[in-house]
């Protein structure tokens, strides 16, 4: 007869492993099709006339983040393929174990060393990008590190610092027989042999358990510890900036901060950055409220740190506790079993939840699921979504009236919203809760980080919220900043 905690360890272990899999797998895709389509557009194919949406589609791809462009993306792809093979080697663990300790199992070792091969490496590469996702917050929100500039300095070296510890370990452990059968009987990966040696007296463990054990105490313990800290440390120094710099700010006013000064496209001198009224009357920028966009990405940031406390430091404290010769308790077991396969489905939502909070605002009427099915569906890009707004009128379900809120793209994986404000009993429209500045609509704005010499594209305010032009230039240059971190 199958034992009980076996088959409930097992099953939860494959449900969590078959939903992460199946999610890291179709965030792969989509980010590699959202890559391809980028390039696509770049060079002109497909970019069709047609239609005026299909036109603005292709613009809009164009200016997409992928993954030559993007960091981020990268760092996310990634994760995801290191949380694909962790999550296959989960999802094969109860079928490939020795026999004597699963129920399901095909009985081959060399099938066991392989699926823990694969666990080994989808694992030990989400530990280590984990903290690299964490720097690059760093990196931005602190250092204000262009993409360039962070690939340089930075993620190249991550990437091959990575690439060759996975392989330096998984080799040592392939040459030293050190992937067995887990405790649990349910999956393989760096563990001493005969299984559960450690907890009766009348198994004795094999002379060469010190590899597994080695390799268990680093991939299992150090690096998810030492990965937490690096977590920690950088969200707990992003949050005190952010505090420092909210003790001194005065409550935030309803009055308007009018940019001031204009620009001629026929005037070709070099365009100076005017003050709002506010800064002209002796404020700081450092008096400026914090900005939406730096309060999206410290969240996205604890977002992915929950979920790496979750899913990898309990496993820790359960493998501390098999090297004290202490047996976890089953429910121990259970939460591991279903929360570190779950990684990916938590990645993917944390990665598409910017996009569809942006398109749930501006879409009201959307349903939250319908929200992050379409985000997910154009390769998490609202933008692109909003482009062919005709698919997104589509499943809002009463078909009423859509936000007047434009959307910015200001930053990698963050939209910041472009909200309306009142003051005088003008519409206004408050540029990442920094600035109040009244566009009308035959005004091209320009938005740009403060001490950034470079000028975005230019903005117009159309019925629908701002809309990107295509011509380099503004004819009137609002001087709208955004303050650095």
């Amino acid at each position: 007869m199958h034992d009980p905690r076996w088959v409930i360890g097992s099953s939860l272990q494959l449900t969590a492993a078959s939903s992460s899999f199946i999610a890291s797998t179709a965030l792969v895709v989509v980010i590699l099709r959202t890559t391809l389509l980028h390039n696509k557009a770049s060079s002109g194919t497909g970019s069709g006339t047609s239609s005026t949406n299909r036109s603005r589609a292709t613009d809009q791809l164009r200016r997409t983040r992928t993954l030559q462009n993007s960091a981020y993306k990268r760092i996310i792809f990634s994760i995801s393929v290191s949380d694909m093979l962790q999550s296959f080697g989960s999802l094969v663990g109860p079928f490939a174990v020795a026999t004597n300790h699963s129920h399901w199992s095909l009985g081959s070792q060399p099938f066991c060393t392989f699926s823990g091969l694969i666990l080994g490496v989808g694992a030990t590469g989400v530990l280590l990008y984990s903290p690299l996702l964490a720097f690059y917050y760093f990196c931005k929100l602190h250092r204000n590190m262009s993409e360039d500039e962070i690939f340089r300095k930075v993620e190249m070296k991550a990437h091959f610092f990575i690439l060759g510890f996975i392989v330096i370990v998984n080799a040592y452990a392939l040459v030293m027989n050190a992937i067995n059968s887990a405790t649990s009987g349910t999956l393989c990966t760096y563990a001493a042999t005969p299984t559960n040696c450690r907890f009766m007296d009348v198994i004795e463990c094999d002379a060469n358990m010190m590899p597994a054990l080695l390799l268990n105490v680093v991939t299992a313990v150090i690096i998810p510890f030492l990965s937490l800290a690096i977590i920690i440390t950088v969200l707990s120094f992003l949050l005190c900036k952010i505090l420092r710099r909210e003790r001194v700010l005065p409550p935030r006013s309803n009055h308007t901060i009018h940019a001031v000064g204009t620009r001629s496209l026929d005037n070709n001198t070099q365009s100076s950055t005017l003050e709002p009224q506010a800064l002209r009357n002796g404020s700081s920028r450092h008096q400026l409220p914090p900005n939406s966009y730096r309060r999206e990405m410290i969240f996205q940031l604890v977002s992915y740190s929950l979920a790496f406390f979750v899913s990898y430091i309990l496993y820790a404290i359960l493998v501390l506790q098999i090297f004290s010769n202490k047996q976890p308790h089953k429910i121990q077991y259970y939460w591991v079993q279903f929360c570190v396969p779950v990684q990916g489905l938590f990645n993917i939502l944390i990665f598409n939840r910017p996009d569809a909070r942006v398109l749930k605002h501006k879409y009201p009427n959307l349903s939250w699921g319908m929200a992050f099915w379409l985000v997910f569906k154009h390769g998490g890009d609202s933008n692109l979504i909003i482009s062919e707004s005709s698919n997104v009128d589509n499943f809002a379900s009463d078909r009423g009236p859509k936000s007047n809120v434009g959307n910015v793209f200001l930053n990698d994986g963050i939209r910041s919203e472009v909200e309306e404000c009142e003051s005088n009993n003008e519409e206004m429209n408050d540029i990442v809760e920094s600035h109040c500045v009244h566009i009308s609509s035959n005004e091209r704005v320009s938005i740009t980080l403060e001490g950034d010499d470079r000028i975005s594209n230019c903005f117009h305010l159309s019925g629908d919220g701002f809309e990107e032009d295509e011509q380099a230039e503004c004819n009137v240059y609002k001087g709208v900043k955004v303050p650095k971190f």
